[in-house]
């Protein structure tokens, strides 16, 4: 039963809530950041999330955060329901730092 637990717990620990890339260079002054959320049914909080860490990234360089571009995905529902294997609402944005 303790081992079934132990197991059950560690289990928990590795389902993520959430994944992100982080701030990734995609050109001159161009970034990306791509961001997943399992706790949403649309990719609203993904975005602001994303949106977040961009405008931090650009203040720490003393620069303002410009949004290029932006796409979010709405959670579809798993494989049996027709989402497809590991359909999650994300979110992806390209912006600068002027």
């Amino acid at each position: 039963m303790k081992r079934a637990a132990v197991i059950g717990l560690a289990l928990l620990a590795g389902c993520a809530t959430q994944t992100q890339t982080g701030v990734l260079p995609v050109g001159p002054n161009m970034y990306t950041i791509g961001n997943e959320d399992y706790w949403s049914y649309t990719g609203t909080s993904a975005r602001a999330k994303a949106l977040k860490e961009g405008a931090e990234f650009c203040a720490k360089q003393g620069k303002r955060f410009v949004l290029n571009n932006s796409r979010t995905t709405n959670y579809a529902g798993p494989a049996a329901w027709g989402g497809g294997v590991g359909s999650v609402s994300a979110a992806e944005i390209v912006f600068s730092c002027e």
